[in-house]
């Protein structure tokens, strides 16, 4: 089978000044929630996918998160909640349709602007992240960046902090796990085409000062889910066995992975190739089935 099972495999953290305690599902944010957390009017160019619900909140250096909000298609007791995090192209229409996805399959859905990239204006599905943070890579200042994402989520009605699972899609899914090293954080983690390790790159942006989960994996305790395109040429699948390396090294838990054979590529979770051997299916709505099934085992 292409997703192999998570095995529950304790370890132990060197005893190197590790962070405030917290327990499996518990949210750990160094930005507390401020009642600076306000509704907002839809940002410019939303797609047709585009959330109803929309909050600005601070973030450091005096910038603002944007985030948008997708509610359960159907009735759901207590929904679980999935924060959706953006690569290094920006916030565009196929996060909205991810997110939307996700809200389909009885999740509270968030998606968020982590960072502002002003050339990102000029890419036709691009949706403004006008006001928020620089882009950092995967590089400290990101991690507080996304500590403000977390901590606007927190405040929406509805969302159990303690319910929180994050998929992040190529530099999202490397900040996502070095947020987890950094705060100590257990939320369960999806990486999705993730910028993962140095090497190998492939057509990935290697960004001077750039941090890699694989080098951080000590500091990992987070349940993780690695999903991959045999085919990609941006983030070559290499990245994922790299990490799965290092965390076997590390001995930590054995992640949950799902490699998807060739044509997949890059962009799995909007690709419509039909997925070989899976009557029905495409590729992208097989990532959203693997990891929506995921997420419930780990959030149930």
């Amino acid at each position: 089978m292409l997703l192999i099972g998570a095995l529950l495999v304790a370890a132990c953290r060197p005893p190197t000044t590790p962070p405030p305690p917290v327990t499996r599902g518990t949210a750990f944010h160094a930005v507390a929630p401020t009642p600076s957390f306000t509704p907002v009017d839809a940002p410019e160019r939303v797609g047709a996918a585009g959330a109803e619900e929309w909050y600005r909140a601070p973030a450091p250096n005096g910038h603002d998160v944007l985030l948008g909000v997708y509610r359960p298609d159907i009735s759901v007791v207590n929904p679980a909640t999935v924060v959706v995090l953006h690569g290094g192209d920006g916030l565009r229409h196929k996060y909205e349709i991810l997110a939307a996805s996700y809200a389909a399959q009885g999740f509270i859905a968030v998606v968020g602007c982590w960072f502002d990239d002003p050339n990102q204006q000029l890419v036709e599905d691009s949706v403004s992240c006008a006001g928020g943070p620089t882009f950092n890579g995967s590089q400290a200042g990101a991690v507080g960046d996304l500590d403000a994402l977390l901590a606007a989520a927190d405040q929406v009605a509805g969302v159990d902090p303690a319910r929180l699972a994050i998929v992040g899609h190529s530099y999202g899914a490397a900040v996502a796990l070095l947020h987890a090293a950094d705060r100590g954080d257990v939320h369960p983690i999806v990486s999705s085409s993730g910028l993962l390790a140095a090497t190998p790159l492939g057509g990935a942006a290697a960004r001077a000062g750039n941090r890699y989960p694989t080098d951080q994996v000590a500091a990992i305790d987070a349940p993780l889910m690695i999903n991959h395109g045999e085919a990609d040429p941006i983030t070559p699948i290499g990245q994922a066995h790299a990490l799965v390396d290092a965390l076997a090294g590390a001995s930590k838990a054995t992640p949950t992975v799902a490699y998807y054979p060739g044509p997949a590529a890059h962009s799995i979770p909007w690709q419509h190739d039909e997925f070989p051997g899976r009557v029905g299916a495409t590729f992208a709505s097989a990532f959203v089935d693997d990891t929506s099934a995921w997420i419930r085992t780990q959030l149930p």
